[in-house]
């Protein structure tokens, strides 16, 4: 009985307390929010991964355009630079490329390369005006990206649907995933390398409108859109993210490029210099229960083509350039050729390779290895699972371990 009354006790002083702090916390969000969000109490203040990814997106804090209610043209920029940066220096030309310097291959503490900035400031405001508009591509189109993207909207404006207002002025800051999606992939055609015929990027995006959905509906599709936010991130795979009010009188586009799975929290960058490049999904309304502030409605992601082309975007103190594949943070990307018999070998675009034995599993009657394709012509091979085990970056991929006996495995690597 005692206990009973001490804890009733207890709860009765510190209830006021809680209610302070929540009604606290909701006037100053309502005040910060959506734009350079200081961090809150999420749990994290640094990024769970420890890949390149979220070093890179961790550090872009001044190499992007300004976000003039163009969240959209920011969010394209970003996704394009850093695969310009890991992948292919040809995605991006570089006229509108910025470089880092680094002490050392393994120096985390640098201001990422990117796009660049528009040179002076214009005034941030929630409906952009035409002459804001026309003042970017006309005097950045051809040297900042986002002027360049602004004009393949302007040029493409009857074939992504745009609206007018009521002064007749193209309503082009308003991208839904799709009209991002051609933009890019017409940005990727005009800006191939000399004699190429191929994309260096595969561009995927989907949208669903959540307004014509029942509520049970709309949290449920919203929260498959975050789970496979989630699955792109856990593959090393940043994503733009659409999100915003149900009724379409607020939307924003962030690129979400880590994942907390302690606490299950997805982490951003808001497409803002500043302290904007990690903010928790908390943090931009996106309570992933069934009470949303703002919901996913749609994402658009970008997968590799071709082969990798060393950048020069990393500079060491020396003056000497520097792909981001030989950074420490590099994770291996292996493709696999066969050997003889009982090896294949696997390489990275990095220089990395190996050989290691021939990895065994059952499938349409026949044993495969699961890396090289190699099918298995005697008998039954010792079974081969695929195991994780860390790589240099600490971060794990999946490489076959030899252990005779086992059943036949019905998984795959």
């Amino acid at each position: 009985m005692k206990k009973t009354i001490a804890t009733f006790l207890l709860v009765c002083l510190l209830l006021p307390m809680l209610l302070f702090s929540f009604n606290t916390t909701e006037k100053v969000w309502d005040i910060m929010f959506p734009k350079q969000v200081a961090q809150a109490s999420t749990g994290r203040t640094t990024p769970y991964g420890n890949s390149f990814l979220q070093h890179y997106f961790y550090n872009l804090h001044s190499n992007l355009s300004e976000n003039h209610s163009t969240c959209g043209y920011v969010a394209i920029g970003m996704l394009l630079s850093y695969y310009d940066t890991f992948w292919d220096d040809d995605i991006v030309p570089e006229v509108y490329e910025t470089t880092a310097v680094i002490s050392s291959l393994s120096d985390y503490d640098y201001n990422s390369p990117g796009a660049g900035e528009i040179s002076h400031s214009l005034e941030n405001c929630g409906s952009i005006s035409q002459n804001i508009y026309d003042h970017l591509i006309n005097a950045h189109s051809g040297t900042i990206l986002q002027g360049t993207l602004l004009e393949i909207a302007y040029l493409l404006h009857d074939e992504l649907n745009f609206e007018y207002d009521e002064q007749g002025a193209l309503i082009i800051n308003e991208l839904m995933p799709q009209q991002a999606e051609t933009i890019t992939n017409q940005f990727l055609l005009e800006n191939r390398p000399n004699g190429s015929s191929t994309d260096k990027l595969y561009t995927s995006s989907s949208y669903i409108d959540l307004s014509i959905l029942s509520a049970e509906q709309q949290s449920t599709t919203s929260l498959n859109t975050r789970e496979r936010i989630i699955s792109h991130v856990e593959d090393n795979i940043p994503v733009a993210v659409f999100y915003g009010k149900l009724d379409k009188s607020w939307g924003h586009v962030a690129i979400a490029y880590d994942y907390d799975p302690v606490n299950d929290m997805l982490y951003f960058h808001n497409g803002y210099s500043g302290n904007s490049s990690f903010t928790s999904e908390t943090q931009l309304g996106l309570d992933h229960s069934i009470t949303h502030e703002n919901y996913y409605y749609g994402d658009l992601t970008f997968f590799l083509l071709g082969d990798h082309v060393h950048s020069n975007n990393f500079v060491l103190d020396s003056g000497s350039a520097v792909c981001s594949c030989q950074l420490s943070d590099h994770t291996h990307m292996y493709s696999y050729s066969l050997l003889n018999e009982s090896n294949h070998k696997k390489s990275c675009h990095c220089g990395y390779s190996t050989t290691e034995g021939h990895s065994y599993r059952y499938e349409n009657l026949k044993y495969v290895c699961r890396y090289c394709n190699k099918i298995y012509s005697g008998g039954t091979p010792p079974i081969t699972p695929a195991l994780p085990v860390a790589n240099n970056s600490g971060n794990s991929e999946w490489l076959g371990v030899n252990v005779v006996n086992m059943e036949v495995p019905t998984y795959e690597a």
